[in-house]
This record gives structure tokens, C-alpha cells and sequence, in this order.
């Protein structure tokens, strides 16, 4: 399973390499993502695990957190500066479409899988399962968005707004991708998993906003400090 998982998020991010793209710089770009895996590829979970936890609140470790988060953020933003610089709102928006159409048939494909091998493990929980189908409607949704989203497709990525758009999203399918790694590579569930699946709960309902007795308004108030009145 991991295996599987681990392939079906390095085939979302190998999207960005498709040499398809006229005078794109496949070279740069791979030599700067073996940078980036090289330099981070060790901490890399404890990094996002400290990130979710300060998105929940919890700022205790927070400067050494955020040293390390504007460090990893730095190299990223290099990485993203090469790719919104060559080429245009269109591609850009076709690659992320590409992965996330990729990402949903593999998850969809091992959803079965994953199951069977929570319910077989010693540390049976049924939190983790939730949030794989939470996760896998999250990018669904995020894929219907995207191909509604409308842009001019000839615009340069570096200057068209909507680009943030695109960004958040390739942000998040690796930020909310987090905790199902460290379970399956580590065998453990990320602490505050149900703030994360009360969020996922409240970004896949189809209402703008969820009844205020649901669980998942209750869990999104919580991590967002607000009450239910």
C-alpha cells in the first residue's frame, strides 16, 4: 500500500515534468526537485505534521516550526517561480488537471485495499479510513473546480491572479496528503486528524455551509476557536 500511495502522489507531481511543453526547462526543474527531495526527504513528514499543527493551533514549538517552514518555503517558492515563469495559465491549470485525474483513479483503485489492510493491522482505526474517502472527495471536488475554473489560456502563469488559485491546490493535495503517508510509512495516525477530517468534512459538502449541529461544523469551529451560537 504504501508503494502504491507513494506512486500515485509522485505521479501528480511528475505532471509538472512533461516535456511536452515548448523551451519548458525539464532539466532545471528535475535537478531542483532532486534537490528538494534530497534536502528534505528525511523530515519531511515531521515538517508537514508540525505545519498541520500550527494551522490547529498548537504553537508551542512554533518558532522552530516556522524556521523550517520558511525554509522549505523558500526552496518551493524558487521551484514554483520556475514553472509559473514558463509557461501560461492554461498549462498550468492542465497540468494540476492531469495529476489530480491521475492521483483520483489510483486512490479510487486502492480505496478497497487500504481498507482491508487498516482492518487487518494491529492498530485498527477507523479514523484513518474516513479520512482516505475524505480525502479522495476533497480532490474530486478540487478537480471539478478547476476544470470550471475560467482563465485566459494563453496568459503567462506569473501574471494572471487566478494562479493562486492553482497553487493553494497543488499545495494541498500534498499538505492534506500528509497524514495518510505517515500512516502508511510509519504506521501511526497524525494526532489531530480529527480537526483535519472536520475541515475536509466541511470543504467537500456541497451546502456553503454545513448545519450547524453536524460534526463537521463542530469540528471546524473547534480548530477555528468559534462557537456554535
Amino acid at each position: 500500500m504504501l508503494n502504491d500511495f507513494s506512486i500515485s502522489l509522485e505521479d501528480y507531481y511528475d505532471q509538472f515534468h512533461d516535456k511536452k511543453y515548448k523551451n519548458f526547462p525539464i532539466e532545471l526543474l528535475e535537478k531542483m526537485r532532486e534537490y528538494l527531495v534530497k534536502k528534505y526527504e528525511e523530515n519531511i513528514i515531521s515538517i508537514m505534521e508540525s505545519t498541520l499543527s500550527l494551522l490547529g493551533g498548537n504553537e508551542e514549538e512554533a518558532p522552530e516550526v516556522l524556521d523550517n517552514v520558511n525554509e522549505i518555503g523558500e526552496d518551493i517558492k524558487l521551484y514554483n517561480s520556475i514553472i509559473e515563469h514558463n509557461t501560461t495559465i492554461g498549462q498550468y491549470r492542465d497540468i494540476i488537471i492531469r495529476g489530480l485525474e491521475k492521483l483520483i483513479e489510483s486512490l479510487s483503485k486502492n480505496e478497497d485495499k487500504f481498507w482491508k489492510e487498516v482492518m487487518n493491522s494491529s492498530s485498527l482505526n477507523f479514523q484513518i479510513t474516513i479520512y482516505y474517502s475524505l480525502y479522495l472527495k476533497f480532490l474530486t471536488k478540487a478537480y471539478l473546480r478547476l476544470t470550471e475554473l475560467k482563465v485566459d489560456p494563453n496568459m503567462k502563469t506569473a501574471e494572471c491572479p487566478k494562479k493562486r488559485i492553482l497553487g493553494a491546490v497543488n499545495s494541498l493535495v500534498g499538505i492534506l496528503g500528509t497524514p495518510l503517508i505517515m500512516y502508511v510509512k510509519e504506521n501511526r495516525i497524525y494526532p489531530y486528524i480529527s480537526d483535519l477530517t472536520g475541515i475536509l468534512l466541511y470543504v467537500t459538502k456541497d451546502e456553503v455551509l454545513p448545519s450547524g449541529n453536524s460534526l463537521g461544523y463542530y469540528l471546524f469551529s473547534r480548530i477555528h476557536g468559534t462557537e456554535n451560537e
